[in-house]
């Protein structure tokens, strides 16, 4: 697990910083949506001071020399087009292209399964050359970050809370409550504020009431926040070749990321909304 701390500026109270997640793109596969996850990230980053972290299987990763697993009718034909022993180099292209302009937003990037796969069987770290590419951080498969927002470098003017991030685990959930089942149990195991998750390929969040009190003797609430950050690759095809999702019997999923905003408060407290 990773731990680390970033400190963020705010401009005054009652004004909201926004985090931006979003997970499994799946660059290489002919299901990723492209032009919507650009639309995405051009329309919630062209807000001030909104940030992003990258969930994980951000690649398919899926290449020729995997042979129980490579399928041509998976990959985006444009990667089919010269030599498939590029098609990774070509997608690793292809998202730094797509995620450059923000890379001054990007607090971090998470390893995915499908990355974590490729380090195991080749020893290549696609999530470190991303990072390295968009000099973020590393944030591995699972991070504690805690975040200090700070009024102009005031420090009486400092309000934090923690992130927990997961790419997550276990199969994918063919329900709703079935992933707030899984991820739920996470939420006892580590002291945070915000639990983010991918992987399902869903999107979906959960506000759990919390209670605290404050520093001159005073209720503030301070709810926790579940998050599974959705997908950008399509789980149906539009011509008679099925997707591996229609195959397995999956039904159609949102394409999208999910947005927290963090309202600092005069309570000593922040306001945490999805």
């Amino acid at each position: 697990m990773i731990t680390c701390r970033i400190d963020l500026p705010y401009v005054d109270e009652n004004k909201t910083v926004r985090f931006v997640f979003t997970s499994c793109q799946h660059f290489g596969s002919r299901g990723f949506h492209r032009v919507r996850f650009r639309n995405f990230l051009a329309e919630e980053l062209n807000h001030p001071q909104t940030y992003l972290i990258l969930m994980g299987d951000i690649f398919d990763a899926i290449i020729p020399s995997d042979g129980k697993r490579f399928d041509p009718a998976e990959i985006d034909p444009k990667y089919l087009k010269d030599n498939p022993s590029m098609m990774l180099n070509h997608a690793i292209n292809d998202c730094t292209a797509e995620v450059l302009p923000y890379k001054d937003q990007l607090l971090g990037i998470v390893m995915g399964n499908h990355e974590y796969q490729y380090l195991r069987r080749y020893g290549m770290n696609l999530t470190q050359i991303m990072c390295d590419r968009l000099e973020c951080k590393n944030l591995g498969m699972s991070f504690l970050m805690k975040v200090l927002l700070k009024r102009n470098g005031i420090s009486e003017k400092v309000r934090s809370f923690v992130i927990y991030g997961h790419h997550g685990f276990g199969g994918g959930s063919r329900t709703e409550g079935g992933g707030l089942t899984k991820y739920e149990r996470v939420v006892k195991q580590y002291d945070a504020d915000i639990f983010c998750f991918g992987h399902d390929h869903d999107t979906w969040s959960k506000r759990i009431p919390r209670l605290g009190i404050n520093i001159n003797g005073n209720i503030v609430d301070k709810s926790l926040m579940m998050l599974c950050c959705g997908t950008f690759k399509k789980s149906l095809s539009d011509n008679e070749i099925p997707t591996w999702e229609e195959s397995k019997g999956f039904g159609p999923k949102n394409l999208g990321g999910r947005v927290v905003t963090v309202t600092v408060k005069g309570n000593g407290w922040v306001d945490i909304e999805d």
